[in-house]
């Protein structure tokens, strides 16, 4: 979990420049990407 917290900017910057955003839930464990009419869940 370390590693993945402290790629969540890269991923961040990454998900804004092809235009989604990303929510971070559940301590971590649940992102979300989303685009109008998208959401990809990981």
């Amino acid at each position: 979990m370390d590693r993945t917290a402290r790629r969540e900017d890269e991923v961040r910057a990454w998900a804004e420049r092809r235009g989604c955003s990303l929510r971070v839930l559940n301590d971590e464990h649940h992102w979300l990407f989303q685009q109008p009419g998208f959401i990809a869940e990981w």
